[in-house]
């Protein structure tokens, strides 16, 4: 995927909640760094960092030695008391989306099974997933203190929804062809924001039947065709807003709708805001 230059900044922002300052502390933002030798970043947090790697590529080391290459797509977890080295490699433009919380909020959802101590899970980055990164800066910069705790509950919803990505491919039958056909229509779905491309026309461009499709789809992917397609043009349209140059008729178009009207009302049903409000928030 390639990545529009204007996201190729560093552009950070932390907050805390509640009276504990390190596990309290949230934070997320995009950094970008050119290297010309390869740089190295030892760490052992006190706290659950990770972060998407969206352009370049890297290696991380574990505490054993052991090396993991990095690329665009890896999500790369900094696993708290985790001794680790990180390493960007020379000659290239590095860009990375970090997200960081406390330590026992990950050991929590580790012991209940939702996340584990993988050190690297590859996923493929979409559209989706930048518009997720765009929409989560934004919205820790709105200066509302008191909705810190929401901040807090969606930086946990990125941290889940890469996981989620990671993890795709291993739903379902992998002995089964059709979820290889079913991996396809998620990238069908989402190839031309602009044509409103439905999971029956997915299917049939597929050569499967849309019953046996949706059932598939949603084992998959936790959502119906149809959803699945609507939320990437609703994040879509998230990352046009904030251009101020363009109308939300201009959007509306872009993102598949049929005009401004039916845009706002799909966002604000998606969203609970309007597009003219989350442009003002931005």
């Amino acid at each position: 995927m390639n990545i529009d230059k204007k996201y190729f900044r560093t552009d950070t922002v932390y907050k805390n909640i509640g009276t504990n300052p390190q596990e309290g502390q949230i934070g997320c933002g995009f950094i970008h760094t050119t290297a010309r030798e390869d740089v190295k970043q030892k760490a052992n947090l006190g706290y659950y960092g990770a972060f998407l790697v969206l352009h370049g590529e890297g290696t991380y080391v574990g505490e054993d030695g052991k090396e993991f290459p990095l690329k665009q797509g890896c999500f790369v977890q900094r696993l708290p008391g985790v001794p680790h080295t990180t390493i960007v490699h020379p000659q290239q433009d590095w860009l990375e989306f970090f997200v960081v919380f406390g330590a026992k909020t990950y050991e929590t959802m580790k012991y209940i099974g939702i996340v584990d101590s993988r050190p690297v899970i590859s996923l493929e980055l979409d559209e989706m997933m930048l518009g997720k990164c765009v929409y989560l800066l934004n919205k820790m910069k709105q200066p509302q203190d008191s909705e810190n705790l929401f901040l807090y509950v969606s930086v946990l919803k990125f941290v889940l929804f890469a996981y989620y990505c990671g993890e795709q491919r291993s739903f379902g039958n992998e002995n089964d062809k059709d979820y290889k056909k079913i991996e396809q229509a998620g990238k069908i779905l989402c190839e031309d924001p602009a044509k409103h491309i439905t999971g029956q026309m997915a299917a049939e461009r597929l050569h499967i039947g849309y019953e046996s499709f949706r059932k598939k789809f949603k084992n998959l992917y936790h959502i119906s065709p149809n959803a699945y397609q609507l939320n990437y043009r609703i994040n879509y349209a998230k990352t046009l807003l904030s251009d101020e140059q363009k109308t939300l008729e201009e959007i509306a178009v872009l993102c598949g709708f049929s005009d401004g009207f039916a845009f706002s009302k799909a966002f604000k049903k998606r969203c609970g805001i309007s597009p003219e409000q989350f442009r003002r928030s931005i």
